[in-house]
């Protein structure tokens, strides 16, 4: 029991700490994913589990967002729904793969995104219209977007930020209360397709995700 209890704690800091760093870098899940493993979960558990306990955090950034009026709901939902499909691929592709191959491909890609979050610059929002066919490709690139978000999840949300500034044109504020919508769409296309298959530890996720909505109130705006 104590044991058990010691573990819920430990996941609910490991919460708080992820959110802090994602404020900062987006790069919450190079934190949790790594601890749930730690915990004794497998990835596609510890996946799993991290990206539900995202919600906790997106429905408070999306609150934050929603006040502020920084939300652009008319691009934001053909965002979303591009995001979901590609989601629902990705969620069901994680599930096709055996614990020992993602094990692999999990180390492999923690290493990739933590080598983006330390070399990327600060992205600069474009300024000429784009082309028909650039927008095209960018609206695209969210299926992508999605499929990463429920294959892994670290780092989904630095891909985002970066298409919807780079290729979008918008600010880093715009751009995170767009965030906000394609993480309430992750989370929940994550609760549909893995909720359903028993791949979540809903201790730890409760826990995470309590964590991550008390953070979000607790982050400074400005970051």
């Amino acid at each position: 029991m104590f044991e058990i209890c010691s573990k819920i704690f430990v996941s609910f800091l490991v919460g708080c700490v992820a959110s802090f760093i994602c404020a900062s870098t987006g790069g919450a899940g190079l934190i949790s994913t790594p601890a749930l493993i730690f915990l004794g979960l497998t990835p596609q558990s510890a996946i799993a589990t991290d990206l539900l306990a995202m919600l906790g955090g997106a429905i408070g950034s999306f609150q934050r967002f929603y006040r502020s009026g920084t939300i652009d709901f008319r691009l934001g939902g053909k965002l979303m729904a591009l995001t979901g499909i590609g989601a629902l691929l990705g969620g069901r592709a994680l599930l096709s793969i055996n614990a020992e191959s993602m094990q692999k491909i999990t180390a492999i890609l923690l290493l990739v995104i933590l080598a983006i979050v330390l070399l990327r610059g600060k992205p600069q929002p474009r300024q000429e219209p784009a082309s028909a066919l650039l927008k095209g490709i960018s609206f695209l690139l969210f299926v992508g977007v999605g499929f990463w978000g429920t294959f892994f999840g670290a780092g989904f949300l630095i891909f985002a930020s970066t298409i919807l500034v780079l290729l979008f044109g918008k600010s880093l504020l715009e751009s995170a209360g767009l965030l906000s919508l394609l993480s309430l769409t992750v989370g929940l296309v994550a609760v549909l397709v893995y909720g359903r298959a028993g791949s979540v530890q809903w201790s730890y996720c409760i826990a995470m995700g309590l964590a991550r909505h008390w953070a979000v109130h607790s982050v400074p705006a400005s970051l």
